[in-house]
């Protein structure tokens, strides 16, 4: 193997001899990485692996063929997370300011991974110098991984100069020891559960279609995180935030509506764990039987607020309107772990319980 960072030059070490008698001829590289000079010189332009073939040519024609992996990472960061994904990971309703536009990505130093961090710092699995970086934002899907501009990472990444990159960029770019990742609910639409529904079951005409492509993104996302740094990935699945006895939808209230949103995570995580390689250096956590019997609570104020009637409707606007139906009809049952404002989100104890699970996994 050839390892070399991103932008520095090292030698190969690639070389051949023949037997007395019989010289080598030529030696050449089949599809060489980027930054290849020849054989002897390896000054990556981008981070990533490949694998080429070396062919070495002796005087008589014969030639033999050897496979070589070529690694190019940004300097390493052994210590530091990066957080990526969507409001899940953001910790989306964890500081109410956001709800009045504190923060469009909704990120909150209550989520889940700062609480990863803190735990595995505390176990002595991480040094006191660890450190986050949380580039997740809220309504994050699979492709938005490689396409929108967000804040958040390390801000010596380099080439300097620049604030905004894609999650993914800023993961690879940090080569981190650890990258925590959660993403999927906002390809299937979750929180428009009307459009996903008809009479008492999903839609298969709608889901399934975007399934298969949280399954084909995602896959490529791992890949390129697994190929580009040498992390360990964590990917969570979902929970179903409905309540025991959820408002729901027409033509699918209460228990419908509680067998429908079942069916739904569970084929939402069966669709990302179809995405996870087989490797050593990729978990996936399942947060589904974590939140059993923690569903939402009734939402803040009366049904017909959280309808979108009234006052209260008008100040949350949409954020009540598909999100109405997970809410408990009438009294809140249990102990919900998701937050009363929008009956999705996890509160500080749901946060806390996906905490544990992961750090479970990361020392699994």
């Amino acid at each position: 193997m050839v390892r070399a960072e991103v932008g520095v030059e090292e030698p190969t070490g690639i070389n051949a001899s023949g037997d007395q008698g019989n010289l080598v001829v030529s030696m050449t590289i089949e599809d060489p990485p980027p930054g290849l000079s020849g054989t002897s010189s390896f000054e990556p332009t981008e981070a990533g692996t490949w694998t080429s073939s070396v062919v070495v040519t002796d005087r008589f024609g014969r030639f033999s063929r050897q496979a070589v992996t070529f690694e190019a990472r940004h300097p390493a960061r052994p210590h530091a997370v990066v957080a990526m994904g969507d409001s899940v990971a953001s910790g989306h309703g964890l500081q109410i300011r956001d709800y009045l536009g504190g923060d469009s990505c909704f990120r909150s130093g209550d989520g889940y991974p700062s609480r990863v961090v803190d735990a595995l710092v505390s176990s002595g699995d991480l040094p006191s110098t660890a450190t986050l970086a949380l580039v997740a934002c809220s309504g994050t899907d699979t492709g938005d991984l490689r396409s929108d501009l967000v804040t958040g990472g390390f801000a010596d990444t380099e080439p300097a100069g620049s604030d905004r990159r894609t999650q993914l960029d800023w993961a690879i770019r940090a080569n981190p020891g650890l990258v925590l990742l959660s993403v999927g609910i906002n390809n299937l639409g979750f929180v428009h559960p009307e459009r996903l529904i008809v009479g008492n079951e999903l839609d298969d005409g709608v889901v399934q279609p975007r399934l298969d492509g949280l399954t084909n993104d995602l896959r490529g996302i791992v890949d390129d995180l697994i190929s580009s740094t040498d992390a360990t990935v964590v990917v969570t699945g979902y929970y179903n935030p409905t309540a025991e006895r959820p408002q729901g939808i027409p033509g699918c209230e209460t228990d419908c509506f509680v067998a429908v949103t079942n069916d739904a995570v569970r084929r939402m995580n069966a669709a990302i764990q179809a995405a996870i390689p087989v490797s050593e250096r990729v978990r996936f956590v399942d947060l589904a039987p974590l939140f059993v019997g923690h569903g939402a609570p009734n939402g803040l104020g009366p049904d017909g607020a959280r309808a979108g009637l009234g006052f209260l409707g008008d100040l949350l606007g949409d954020y009540t309107e598909g999100i109405h139906a997970y809410c408990a009809r009438g009294d809140s049952q249990g102990e919900p772990w998701v937050n009363s404002v929008d009956c999705v989100h996890p509160t500080t104890d749901g946060a806390r319980a996906i905490a544990n699970a992961v750090v479970a996994a990361v020392r699994s």
